[in-house]
């Protein structure tokens, strides 16, 4: 396990106006683009059927006011929660605190653990 502690990453929890379909192609490719065309960060599905939610994992290089105000002039956006993520390969030993407290979004080669803030994603990361 590591002993270093990770920065958790801006993060938002989604709810959709209705389920994810053909039209989402962002989504669907795992991507949220806003109307600019410009990458915001990870699009992470929820794992059952059909897709009301996802997390966003935003990029460092892009400010949180600009993700609130995409996110609020998206039509397909029910509103939204702000989230701390830490993100782990799933080759690593995650802390016992981060899967025991994180909500786990399972992502292709890692998983992202979502907290509603970031003194919670720091103390779930110190916590056995």
């Amino acid at each position: 396990m590591a002993n270093s502690t990770h920065r958790a990453q801006l993060g938002f929890l989604v709810e959709l106006t209705r389920p994810v379909c053909d039209d989402d192609k962002d989504l669907l490719a795992r991507r949220y683009i806003d109307i600019y065309d410009n990458l915001v960060g990870e699009v992470i599905l929820e794992e059952r059927n059909p897709i009301h939610r996802f997390l966003l994992v935003v990029l460092d290089t892009v400010v949180a006011m600009h993700v609130e105000g995409a996110l609020q002039n998206d039509h397909r956006m029910a509103s939204r929660a702000r989230r701390a993520v830490l993100t782990y390969p799933w080759d690593t030993e995650v802390p016992p605190g981060v899967v025991k407290y994180g909500d786990a979004w399972p992502a292709g080669d890692h998983v992202a653990y979502a907290f509603g803030s970031e003194d919670q994603a720091m103390l779930a990361q110190q916590r056995a």
